[in-house]
């Protein structure tokens, strides 16, 4: 999990504020390594909204067990386990300023499955929705 960690501060120091103006708001843009997919996007919301909802969301879905959080940090740490997958997620949401964030997850690759993408596609959609902010998957 740290090295998940790890690879989060790694994906926020290359997109950071500088994001902002370069990717378009909502847009989620996937990064994949041997070892780790990373998801980032760009919302327009306040931090402290997207970790709650974040943790709402998650607590709410039976298949995913949160292993750790930290509310000043905006850290989740979970679990995925079902009969198909199991792998582990971290999610960071950092201000970029008053009124918006940036969502960053990233999962174990150690599983490459079409369900494994689509959990993290639909994790990420169903945190904005709940948001009511628009968010799609970048053309890049």
């Amino acid at each position: 999990m740290k090295r998940l960690l790890l690879i989060i501060l790694f994906a926020s120091q290359l997109s950071g504020c500088a994001g902002l103006g370069a990717l378009a708001l909502g847009s989620i843009v996937y990064y994949t390594s041997s070892q780790h997919k990373v998801a980032t996007v760009n919302i327009k919301a306040k931090a402290d909204n997207v970790y709650r909802v974040a943790v709402d969301t998650i607590e709410n879905n039976t298949e995913l067990e949160i292993t750790s959080k930290n509310e000043r940090e905006r850290v989740i740490e979970l679990v995925k386990e079902t009969t198909k997958d199991s792998y582990a997620v971290s999610i960071k949401i950092s201000k970029l300023d008053a009124g918006h964030s940036q969502l960053i997850l990233a999962s174990d690759a150690r599983i490459d499955t079409d369900s494994h993408i689509a959990s993290m596609k639909q994790g990420i959609f169903r945190i904005c929705n709940e948001l009511k902010v628009e968010c799609h998957l970048s053309k890049s």
